[in-house]
């Protein structure tokens, strides 16, 4: 009697929610490890940094403008702050690439591992990695929204299990203070929170549904009260949210269907109202209200439109799959292949990594320099998006009771923390960069000796009035811009 033989299964089916995570995860780590890297953000952190360690404390004055004296501000963002710096001293610039990768590989292999064990099938799963890593792309730089995507997913997870009410509390209360420290997104987990709570209580009829997620909700709140800064950091939310959108700074725009952020965001809506027309289940209340309730906030500002792709990934993923769907076995043949796949990603990976890390072209490297060269010190105008560069550049860090903030021998007007200025210096920022009548005699009343100008930013206004004037001479020009110093008068 002859035995049947055993039917193996396809040799790319089980593997293609695999071999689709691996591609997604690959494709976004390349991106992130090859892309010059943007030094407004990234530098003024590592250069306040600097000046904490040195002084041993939270830094609350500012060291490097001169339109800021003897003022205080909430630096919320401390811990980030370090972060940047402790990393920046051991590898340099590779540092912070590394945590961004990190927490990027981090935040879409939990996401899929996440779906999976919600119960979303092997390809549902992957999808919703694909469809997060989308609406991320825009907020992938070296900055602190990045490093805290991982902690959303450990809300989530959180909130996924059933967890006693006190245990939720308590860990509420501790990922509440550490997002805090690293980032001022943290009303983001209290939005995702209350979601879970009022949808969980409205889907079981009970109160004491939701009840684990009021907890994990009070420790949240508690726990962004508990930092250096106390109640006043929401303070600092305010200002950090209100001043850019009122000031015109670009990722605080409504989404436009004109723009690549606007084009996905929506995108994403139609695809979800597509699934709502013609899926086979229901959601749930919680899905709803993280639809409705993230879909409304990323409608006002593009900034918000990768929190909508972090809180609606794993709701997507419940929709797209299938009740039935057995688990796919891998056997040796799908382990090579993974193999090889690995191989092949790791392969791309090296060879589009750059050896030596490129900051962003408009980064005024070669203008510091001649700066720096013109003479001992003096005071500079220039684009805030190129301030962080220069107080990293120049700023030397002291703790002497004689300079307590350390020594800016360059000092500037003002950089990329918009909501340390207060109206006056920010609409006499923007009157001299738009070269408005008057603006020499405002650079004359501030000291100014030398203008760095930008291409981008002062093409149209300050570069060309700067060329005309009697009072200034071009000292350097190069691609990212043009340097001018003041003429001496008799």
């Amino acid at each position: 009697m002859r035995t049947p033989p055993v039917k193996r299964a396809p040799l790319l089916g089980p593997l293609i929610p695999w071999l689709l995570l691996g591609s997604v995860l690959g494709l976004a780590v390349l991106l992130v490890a090859s892309r010059p890297l943007p030094s407004n953000d990234y530098s003024i952190y590592v250069a306040m940094g600097r000046q904490m360690l040195a002084q041993g404390s939270l830094l609350e004055q500012d060291p490097f403008t001169y339109t800021q004296p003897g003022q205080t501000f909430i630096h919320a963002s401390w811990a980030y702050t370090l972060l940047c710096t402790f990393s920046h001293q051991l590898t340099g610039y590779q540092g912070i690439r590394l945590l961004v990768v990190l927490s990027l590989a981090a935040t879409l292999l939990g996401l899929f591992f996440l779906a999976r064990r919600g119960g979303a099938s092997g390809g549902a799963a992957a999808t919703c990695v694909l469809y997060s890593w989308l609406l991320l792309l825009q907020n992938l730089g070296a900055r602190g929204q990045t490093l805290v995507y991982p902690l959303f997913l450990l809300l989530v997870a959180l909130l996924q299990r059933p967890l006693r009410p006190w245990l939720a509390g308590l860990a509420g209360l501790l990922l509440g203070w550490v997002w805090t420290q690293l980032h001022g997104s943290f009303p983001i987990a209290i939005l995702y929170a209350s979601a879970v709570m009022v949808g969980s209580a409205w889907s079981a009829r009970s109160w004491r549904a939701g009840l684990p997620a009021a907890c994990a909700l009070l420790g949240l709140v508690l726990g962004s009260s508990l930092g250096p800064y106390g109640p006043e950091i929401w303070v600092y939310v305010y200002l950090n949210g209100e001043l850019p959108r009122h000031r015109d700074i670009v990722e605080w725009y409504p989404p436009s269907l004109r723009s690549f952020e606007g084009a996905r965001f929506y995108g994403a809506l139609a695809i979800w109202a597509g699934l709502l027309l013609w899926r086979r289940g229901v959601l749930r209340g919680s899905d709803w209200l993280l639809l409705l309730g993230f879909g409304l906030l990323g409608t006002t500002a593009t900034r918000i439109v990768a929190w909508f792709g972090l809180a609606t990934a794993l709701p997507l993923a419940r929709q797209l799959s299938t009740a039935t769907e057995a688990p796919a076995r891998l056997d040796r043949r799908h382990l090579l292949l993974l193999g090889l796949a690995a191989a092949f990603w790791l392969a791309m990976l090296g060879e589009g990594v750059p050896r030596q890390v490129e900051l962003a072209p408009d980064t005024p490297v070669a203008l510091a320099e001649a700066l720096a060269a013109e003479a001992p010190s003096g005071r500079v105008f220039a684009p805030m998006e190129a301030c962080g560069y220069l107080a990293w550049r120049f700023h030397e860090p002291s703790s002497s009771a004689d300079a307590p903030m350390g020594r800016m021998p360059w000092p500037y007007f003002l950089d990329m923390r918009v909501w340390i200025y207060s109206d006056e210096v920010w609409d006499e920022f923007m009157s001299v960069s738009r070269a408005e009548p008057g603006w020499e005699q405002a650079l004359a009343a501030r000291q100014v000796s030398h203008l760095l100008l930008s291409h981008s930013f002062h093409g149209a206004g300050l570069l060309p009035a700067a060329r005309s004037a009697p009072g200034w001479e071009l000292v350097a020009e190069d691609a990212a811009g043009a340097l001018f110093r003041r003429r001496s008068t008799p």
